[in-house]
């Protein structure tokens, strides 16, 4: 909202009238007559210190005089910009790329000036557009006429630290295009890296030539003998950290590498550097201090982009969280592919077995999800006990043998045993036809279908489950039973690679540890990120947590903190969260293909203008764009309250006289 005449405001100093006339003490005319005075006694005078009287008609009095002056000041809304059509004028759509890759050097000083260019170009009846390009597309300003300061805007932009996607960003602009009506120049303004190049040409060819769009001019920002090295990767191995080097044009330099723990130095190396474009950097580290350990590699040679010779990792050392195991013989083979599987995994477990007969129950409730190799094993004691741990939230994983061949109900989960009991006379294996993979134990899985089961147990698992791996035969493989907010995953075979062959397939290991992901509700984040990516914080049962950027800044409020939420990662450094369950550090770099110093050359550029070459619009076709900006001004609306205020004034203030007078 603005105001045509504010000067007018200066009248609200008036509505200290009305307050002053309240305060006054009036006589009530109404006159009584008195004998004589003569025996009355003198008082001492007393002070009054006059108050307020008829607060109500004192506010419709001031809300009067305020709406007066309000009225006489015009205020008016307005409303967003409209492009109006004339004769012969274009839309000038500015795009800026301004990735990673746009800190090399001065590329962007150089990105700048090529803006200013083509603004000072613009014709007296033209507007202009600017949009940021990197991972995403943001349209900083609608669109404005030569008289508009755009240095306001262009004072703003910086490159960040995302990557672009040339393919992904024609295809965003071509939408934005096709909302236009009038006839639009686009100007891409990059640097044009190689590996920002779609696999498809035809992807660089906005559909809009084809209709309002008329000339796509692309900008290439200067590079001449580009020079630059970085760091590509860092890989914790069993001798220490791995840090490799990526060159360009090194002429057989040397390069030096430092590495620091937790912020302190605690190695460095120099070496010459490779004629291939890649060095590795070896450093032995004696002791890793236990949990989440902030590494950070520097390349310490100067160069046109420095940014990206800092490398940030997670080294995480926190000790595996231990699983229980329940089975009758420790030595088994289910036990051993069990251990394999789930240690093997990315979620830091470590298994510990336990023969069933000397368990002691109350130890169950220590673990988020435990395994049984055979859940006939589970007796009439040990029962009620699982049960409970399912209804307070536990899970298992569990997998029949030969002590479930032998009973006609299978424990905990109460499935029937079939009458064909085990499946053992089939003349050839049974695989898999129907996998769910919606489910999150499965989605993440593939291999299913080759595997081979020949001895099964047969379940009649009824209404209460859900069959979530098929067999040909429509036997279920794979059943997931809930239990309030508990869970059991259960497999109709055994795990002893002699009824199947699953625990020697690929497809097991990722399977138990996605399960195991599953079950024990770990959804852990992946910890070294890409900058300009996603950090999805999803909500389980508790808060969502707390983020803090690696400025020390706070991305959440208190509202956001207990949802879902998806966070932008727009910088490099670690990212620290918190639930209430667990902390834990993200480390975010730039994408190592901004970092490459190869870009589009003049005659790829060249063969690109051809393509985009096409029968422009006719300039006769669209007129001359106008900017319009529609208001809607609010006297009017003001005088209507004004007559309003008047009529309660008049009929609360002729009460106020009447009872003063005495009148009933």
């Amino acid at each position: 909202m603005s105001l045509i005449a504010p000067l007018f405001l200066l009248g609200l100093f008036s509505i200290a009238l009305p307050i002053w006339l309240h305060r006054m003490n009036t006589l009530n005319p109404e006159r009584h007559a008195f004998p004589s005075a003569m025996l009355l006694e003198h008082s001492k005078r007393t002070l009054i210190q006059k108050k307020l009287k008829y607060l109500l008609l004192m506010a419709l009095r001031i809300g009067f005089l305020g709406l007066l002056i309000f009225a006489f000041a015009k205020p008016l809304i307005s409303r967003p910009p409209v492009i109006a059509g004339g004769e012969g004028a274009i839309l000038h759509m500015i795009v800026i790329d301004t990735s990673f890759s746009m800190k090399y050097s001065d590329q962007f000083n150089q990105a700048m000036g090529k803006v200013s260019e083509i603004l000072n170009e613009l014709e007296a009846d033209d507007a202009a557009q600017l949009i940021a390009a990197s991972n995403t597309i943001e349209v900083l300003m609608d669109p404005a006429g030569i008289n508009f300061d755009f240095d306001q805007v262009l004072g703003r932009l910086q490159p960040g630290f995302g990557r672009l996607e040339m393919g992904n960003v024609i295809a965003s602009i071509d939408q934005l295009v096709s909302e236009i009506e009038q006839t639009v120049e686009l100007h891409l303004i990059s640097d044009f890296q190689e590996s920002a190049l779609p696999s498809k040409f035809s992807e660089l060819v906005p559909d809009a030539l084809k209709t309002n769009l008329r000339v796509l001019n692309l900008h290439q920002i200067s590079q001449d003998n580009a020079v630059n090295a970085y760091i590509d990767t860092v890989v914790h191995t069993e001798n220490g950290i791995e840090v490799a080097v990526r060159t360009y044009q090194n002429d057989g330099a040397e390069g030096s590498v430092e590495i620091m723990l937790n912020g302190e130095s605690i190695n460095q190396e120099t070496l010459a550097l490779s004629d291939t474009g890649l060095t590795i950097f070896e450093f032995s580290i004696d002791e890793i201090p236990e949990g989440e350990n902030r590494l950070v590699a520097k390349y310490l040679n100067d160069d046109s982009l420095d940014e990206d010779n800092i490398r940030y990792y997670v080294l995480d050392n926190t000790p595996p969280k231990p699983v229980l195991l329940l089975t009758e013989n420790t030595d088994a083979l289910s036990v051993k592919y069990l251990t394999a599987a789930v240690e093997s995994g990315q979620q830091g477990y470590r298994i510990e077995a336990v023969r069933i007969n000397e368990l002691d129950p109350r130890i169950i409730k220590r673990y988020p999800w435990i395994l049984i190799d055979d859940l006939g094993l589970v007796n009439e004691t040990l029962e009620p006990v699982i049960t409970e741990y399912l209804n307070n939230g536990g899970a298992i994983f569990a997998a029949l043998g030969t002590r479930a061949a032998e009973k006609n109900t299978i424990p905990v989960v109460n499935f029937d045993v079939s009458a064909d009991r085990l499946a053992s006379d089939i003349t050839a294996p049974y695989t898999v036809s129907a996998i769910d993979l919606s489910h999150p134990a499965l989605a993440e899985t593939s291999g299913w279908r080759d595997i081979n089961v020949t001895r099964f147990l047969g379940l009649d698992v009824g209404n209460n489950a859900d069959v979530i791996v098929t067999l040909e035969d429509g036997s279920p493989l794979v059943i997931e039973k809930k239990f309030g907010t508990g869970r059991v995953l259960l497999l109709s075979t055994s795990l002893d690679n002699r009824q199947n062959d699953l625990p020697v397939r690929p497809v097991f290991v990722n399977f138990v540890a996605e399960a195991g992901k599953y079950l024990s509700g770990d959804q852990k984040l992946i910890q070294n990120q890409v900058a300009g990516d996603y950090l999805q914080l999803v909500q389980s049962g508790s808060s969502a947590g707390q983020v803090i950027d690696p400025q020390g800044a706070n991305l959440l409020s208190l509202a956001e903190t207990h949802r879902s939420q998806d966070i932008k990662l727009n910088l490099t450094g670690f990212y620290e969260i918190y639930t209430s369950d667990t902390e834990t550090l993200v480390a975010v770099n730039p994408d190592v293909r901004e970092s490459e110093p190869s870009f589009m050359t003049i005659e790829a550029i060249s063969a690109w203008r051809d393509a985009l070459s096409a029968p422009q619009v006719s300039v006769s076709d669209s007129g001359p764009i106008n900017i319009q900006q529609d208001s809607i001004e609010l006297w009017h609306i003001l005088l209507v309250l004004m007559g309003v205020i008047v009529l309660i004034e008049s009929i609360i203030g002729n009460h106020y006289l009447g009872a003063r007078r005495g009148y009933t």
